[in-house]
């Protein structure tokens, strides 16, 4: 019984850890310095240790032009997140570029030409 009670408490801590992380990763993007990154995905998970979670990971993948520099995203988003939920964080920040020719984008596909930033 013991263990469902706190299986139940934890899910519901870290589905409130993602809301709340989803939350900031929106609007540190609608930030003037960030207007042309696009939000791809926000994807939360936490290491346990025994029954107890441990720390809180925050992976955010975001879509930019080819060339466009992002710099110091993952810091702000490290900042943010975890003052919001007072929480031992990682932010992983994955960037995935595009080209726009005459009105259509592609997407690059080729995962050497990724660039990921991790802030602990």
């Amino acid at each position: 019984m013991v263990v469902v009670v706190l299986t139940v408490v934890t899910t519901a801590q870290h589905l409130a850890f993602e809301t709340t992380a989803k939350s900031e990763v929106e609007t540190t993007l609608e930030q003037p310095e960030y207007e042309e990154l696009g939000l791809v995905s926000v994807s939360t998970e936490y290491a346990t240790r025994g029954v107890v979670p441990h720390d809180q990971m925050v992976t955010v993948t975001v879509s930019k032009p080819t060339g466009d520099e992002a710099l110091g995203l993952e810091a702000e988003l490290w900042i943010r997140i975890s003052e919001a939920t007072d929480e031992e964080i990682v932010v992983e920040v994955q960037f995935v570029e595009y080209a726009q020719a005459g009105g259509e984008t592609n997407a690059v596909t080729d995962p050497g030409s990724d660039t990921t930033n991790t802030l602990s």
